[in-house]
């Protein structure tokens, strides 16, 4: 077998990837020879095992191990996301978004997500919401659908933007087409209510049963009273 670091970790990775359950002994071990070659990614990744119990009992302490030998974004993100929950370190947001800070401005999309979220939400620093939405947005460019998401519930709620149901519209689909059950769920409710479009209920059902499938219940229920109505409509005519 190899012992180029960046190949071992595909190997493991690939593995990982194709497998349905915990994570298995046998994976696991592809990943500790991936690290013991130098991949930073594999350290990431055998931290996140730990972190998460997948396949192995939850050690925080060697997360952290890992998490802090990998330095990647995604790394420091993770490290971020523990002193946010006080895991294996003292609770401290103000500690979270300086590592998310550092994540972001190495390319991790989802630190840049949170960060906005943060923002939104005064947590850990002061709340704002032009800050916020310059996060999303910087996120969105990575590729965030939950960015996305976000950006088109401020313009649907006038938050820290002028309101306007069109551009919440757009920016759910372009979450939507991501394949974020809540973003299909809202661009299915904005045909349904004719908000930012006509409505259409045809339409609205055709994004309900995109959101059902991908396990948004209020996209289940949604396509449940849609075709209760129609078919009281068809009834009648």
């Amino acid at each position: 077998m190899t012992d180029d670091p960046k190949a071992l970790f595909d190997i493991a990775y690939s593995k990982y990837t194709s497998y349905i359950g915990d994570t298995t002994d046998e994976i696991r071990g592809l990943f500790e020879k991936a690290a013991e070659a130098g991949s930073k990614d594999a350290m990431y990744y055998l931290g996140f095992f730990y972190d998460k119990a997948d396949g192995v009992p939850e050690d925080v302490e060697k997360a952290i191990g890992y998490y802090t030998a990998s330095g990647t974004p995604d790394s420091v993100f993770a490290i971020g996301v523990l002193h946010y929950y006080g895991k294996g370190f003292p609770q401290s947001y103000e500690k979270a978004y300086s590592l998310f800070t550092e994540a972001a401005e190495a390319g991790s999309e989802r630190a840049m997500f949170n960060l906005g979220v943060m923002c939104e939400a005064g947590t850990g620093v002061e709340k704002d919401l032009g800050k916020a939405m310059d996060f999303y947005l910087k996120a969105s460019e990575m590729g965030s659908a939950k960015a996305e998401y976000n950006i088109g519930t401020m313009y649907r709620d006038g938050k820290g933007v002028p309101k306007s149901p069109e551009k919440a519209l757009e920016w759910y689909k372009k979450s939507a087409e991501k394949g974020f059950g809540k973003a299909v769920c809202s661009v299915g409710m904005a045909y349904y209510h004719g908000n930012g479009v006509k409505k259409d209920n045809y339409e609205a059902m055709r994004w309900f049963v995109k959101g059902t499938e991908l396990g948004n219940k209020k996209s289940e229920m949604m396509a449940n009273m849609v075709k209760k109505q129609m078919n009281v409509i068809s009834s009648i005519l």
